[in-house]
């Protein structure tokens, strides 16, 4: 559909202004050619997925790196977990979105829950993360039973900031980071 829709009127387009510099034949081979109904969708889920895995490369060879997770609300109304990831890229502290969860309950264990399956599944590890952002929701910041807690208790290490990334830490991170090089 996208290739009769979107390719072959740009092509036809294209013959029309610019026909005389072609032959007939070129002109005639291109335009018979019938795109399959998925071929954008196919190429932008291939490249999508080549950049995906690069990120996760990325983030897995950075020595410290860190996450920052936000809960929002989509317009059918479920719940979403953002994970962003910072980390280190040569000699660069960048932030990427790592991945867009469904959360189905809204409890501090039922948020960590599709974190940490996301990590481990991913083969991200979680000793080199050093610090993770939440924000100021109740479900997120409660020490006991929110996901501040619940990360805390399995992964002490980590710092939790509350509404942003603490640019003094990258800074010093980065230093670190180029001087390995």
């Amino acid at each position: 559909m996208e290739g009769e829709v979107v390719i072959k009127p740009v092509l036809e387009s294209f013959f029309e202004i610019l026909g005389v510099v072609f032959q007939k034949t070129v002109r005639d081979a291109i335009t018979g050619v019938v795109p399959s109904n998925n071929t954008i969708i196919r190429r932008i889920e291939s490249r999508g997925k080549g950049l995906r895995e690069q990120i996760y490369d990325d983030f897995r060879s950075s020595p410290y790196t860190a996450l920052a997770i936000d809960e929002a609300t989509d317009i059918t109304s479920e719940a979403q977990l953002l994970v962003y990831g910072k980390f280190g890229c040569w000699c660069r502290i960048v932030e990427k979105l790592l991945c867009c969860l469904t959360l189905y309950s809204t409890t501090g264990h039922d948020i960590f829950s599709p974190v940490d399956t996301f990590i481990t599944e991913n083969l991200f590890d979680w000793g080199r993360v050093v610090e993770c952002c939440i924000d100021g929701a109740p479900l997120m910041m409660g020490r006991y039973i929110g996901f501040q807690g619940v990360l805390q208790r399995k992964y002490p290490h980590i710092h939790i900031s509350h509404s942003s990334f603490i640019e003094k830490i990258w800074l010093a991170k980065s230093f670190r980071l180029c001087s390995m090089k």
